[in-house]
């Protein structure tokens, strides 16, 4: 069955499964599957989803099921005006239900990646190409509530039906240009993020119909349009507005500031055996690199045993040890943590030798931007040509986009990107002028 819109295809198949989401414009590119119940808990059992009873007419589709002589689920595709998704959950009979959770399918088309908000009353859900080009498929909640999304689709959450009482969800679906179309003004009492350092102020927007829940830990301020929150202490809290529409939850996390977790860490790492010279024999190349950075930032308590370590460490790593289990895969932070040395003790071999290992990489592996442009920051400042590296990160980029990279092959490629792109901007150059 094929329906449309102004400009959305849907296909669905007999099973009421939806097969094809597409663009009016370029019907046989598919955006989005499934958007069919997957799962239904009631009183804690996993029921047997029977096959629906399927109706259509010209604009409309619509699946009844019958669940356990219990529950009725209709769900209701409709065009008229758009894309809309409606569920309604009934009780069957006088005896109250308890639906423990629901879980609609939606699974993004291959070559489309999703993305979702799902916190209680204020939900949505994106499908984009994977290549960032073309149109966004984007669906906001109307009425119900989103409890969590996962790659299985939308979980509703637990229901509470009393006798025959009815609890509705209701979506609707749209096309947008970019992202950020779709994001501007959208979930306004939904804060821009959900984490902060320790003493930042979290914002969200204010509804004067609403319901303020939070933690007595947290600080508030009210103004006009916002409520701003604040934690002194490190945790995790959930914050819900709730009024007639629904309850929106939202967890917001306070986290140390990043110079306390690396001073955390740097002492963590340096509690390893000594040798018999009574130098700290650090175990990891991350150990080594987050030593360094405590190093140079002061946040060690033992300047001296931090230094032995790092001497240590280098003297170790370009003699070949293999003191990295698997060290071809841990090359690009190799030469971030040999440009590290450089910087802090000036030895020029130490950047010779992470130019090398950049300039070895075959591939855009994940890290080889950082290490790229702590090789480029190191070369301008001695006064010696980048152009080498630049060239080579950028065969690299063309040869990935070449050979069809996967996701986490196109992620490493774009800090390549990140990287090169200062030689259009003539920070390049810079080198040549020293």
């Amino acid at each position: 069955m094929m329906f449309s819109s102004d400009s959305t295809v849907v296909q669905l198949d007999t099973s009421g499964e939806v097969v094809v989401v597409a663009h009016a414009s370029e019907p046989s590119r598919c955006y989005l599957r499934g958007a069919v119940l997957s799962e239904v808990v009631i009183d804690g059992r996993a029921e047997d989803l029977p096959k629906p009873q399927l109706t259509a007419d010209a604009d409309e589709v619509e699946l009844t099921y019958q669940i356990a002589d219990r529950l009725q689920v209709v769900v209701r595709h409709t065009f008229a005006a758009g894309w809309g998704m409606r569920l309604a959950f009934s009780g069957v009979g006088d005896a109250p239900v308890t639906v423990d959770a629901v879980t609609l399918a939606l699974r993004p088309a291959a070559g489309h990646l999703g993305w979702a908000l799902a916190a209680g009353a204020e939900a949505s859900y994106s499908v984009q190409p994977c290549s960032g080009a073309g149109l966004l498929l984007g669906g906001v909640l109307q009425v119900g509530a989103v409890d969590r999304v996962t790659s299985a689709g939308l979980h509703l959450g637990r229901m509470e039906l009393a006798g025959s009482a009815r609890y509705v969800v209701q979506w609707h679906w749209d096309w947008y240009a970019t992202p950020l179309e779709f994001g501007r003004t959208r979930h306004p009492t939904v804060p821009d993020t959900l984490c902060a350092t320790v003493g930042e102020v979290l914002e969200m927007g204010r509804d004067d119909d609403a319901a303020l829940v939070v933690s007595d830990e947290l600080e508030i301020t009210e103004t006009a349009a916002h409520v701003e929150l604040t934690s002194v202490r490190a945790g995790s809290y959930l914050v819900e507005q709730r009024s007639a529409r629904g309850t929106t939850r939202v967890q917001l996390q306070w986290v140390p500031p990043v110079e306390e977790i690396i001073c955390d860490r740097a002492e963590d790492a340096l509690l390893q055996p000594r040798t018999s010279a009574g130098l700290i024999k650090l175990a990891r190349l991350p150990d080594a690199m987050i030593v360094q950075h405590a190093l140079v930032q002061a946040l060690v308590t033992d300047i001296d045993d931090a230094t032995d370590a790092l001497d240590l460490y280098t003297a170790r790593l370009t003699a070949g040890e293999p003191v990295v289990a698997g060290l071809a895969d841990s090359q690009p932070l190799a030469a971030a943590y040999l440009c590290g040395e450089y910087n802090r003790i000036g030895e020029e071999d130490l950047l010779d030798r992470a130019v090398a290992v950049v300039l070895a990489a075959d591939s855009a592996a994940p890290g080889l931007g950082l290490a790229a442009t702590q090789v480029c920051l190191a070369l301008m400042v001695a006064g010696r040509e980048v152009q080498p590296v630049l060239r080579h990160l950028n065969w690299l980029t063309e040869r990935g986009r070449a050979a069809g990279s996967s996701i986490s092959q196109q992620i490493a490629e774009l800090e390549l990107i990140a990287v090169t792109w200062s030689a259009v901007t003539g920070s390049a150059s810079a080198g040549r002028r020293h």
